[in-house]
């Protein structure tokens, strides 16, 4: 079925007169009902309303901030415990190179094709006592390698 037909059929129906009454009556019961007015709802209802709004938004907030200090608190706790590991494997660290100080006290730290370098522990040591002496190219604790040797041009 479409539009079409559906308007020829409704057209087709008997069509239905209104007395001539009806819009007299009409307004009649309707001043006749009791008019819904605000005036309806009490004021001790409304402010009842109000304060659970109230206390139902007060706790969401308190709930809130509740939840972002126990997740600053966690994320606080967390860092703590990655600088706790850090401090360990320093501490680890530091105890294998005073253990290297006392077996070799010089140690290779890498180079290159002109260049390596090595670090004198135990001028390090006497330097933070405040006996060292810097070091010349000549001091037996500077190694030169061919590597290492001035370069002339």
């Amino acid at each position: 079925m479409n539009d079409q037909e559906l308007s020829e059929i409704l057209r087709a129906l008997p069509k239905e007169r209104v007395g001539e009454d009806f819009t007299a009556r009409l307004l009649a019961r309707l001043d006749a009902s009791p008019a819904v007015t605000s005036s309806t709802v009490s004021p001790r209802r409304f402010a009842l309303a109000a304060a659970l709004c109230l206390a139902v938004l007060g706790g969401g907030i308190v709930g809130a901030w509740h939840w972002q200090r126990v997740e600053a608190r966690r994320e606080a706790l967390a860092e703590l415990e990655e600088l706790r590991g850090e401090q360990r494997a320093l501490e680890h660290e530091l105890a294998e190179l005073v253990a290297l100080t006392r077996s070799d006290p010089v140690v290779y730290l890498g180079g290159s094709e002109e260049v390596d370098l090595v670090i004198d522990l135990g001028n390090l040591a006497r330097r933070r006592q405040g006996s060292a002496v810097p070091a010349r190219l000549s001091s037996p604790s500077v190694q030169q390698t061919p590597a290492t040797y001035p370069q002339r041009r």
